[in-house]
């Protein structure tokens, strides 16, 4: 997926690109949804989800989108840190999942690092 500016996007349209579009067209609906919808909580939710999805794309898109979210609202659910931490081992998630706890540790706190103690 190449860079470019993400534009808002609906629920609705997101809805339905994640469902029916290519793996690169859904992974950019949830890049979209997470750096602009105005729940960040529910856009979390969804990259959540994502996260399982079987196309490695999203699954890429949802890490990211999850950095995005963090840097937005300077936390994540403990059991998104969780589902993350889970994934630093995923030879294919592992750089996105590390870039995603980098903005948790800038933005957030000591405590959204996904690290035991």
């Amino acid at each position: 997926m190449n860079y470019e500016d993400l534009v808002p996007i609906s629920r609705e349209e997101y809805s339905s690109r994640f469902r029916k579009g290519a793996a690169e067209e859904a992974g950019e609906a949830l890049l979209r949804l997470a750096f602009h919808d105005p729940d960040p909580a529910w856009a979390e939710r969804e990259c959540f989800v994502a996260l399982r999805d079987p196309r490695v794309q999203v699954r890429l898109a949802a890490a990211t989108g999850l950095g995005h979210i963090a840097r937005r609202q300077r936390r994540l659910s403990p059991r998104t840190i969780a589902r993350l931490s889970a994934l630093k081992a995923d030879p294919e998630l592992r750089g996105r999942v590390e870039d995603a706890f980098d903005d948790l540790a800038l933005f957030g706190g000591a405590d959204n690092r996904g690290e035991k103690s």
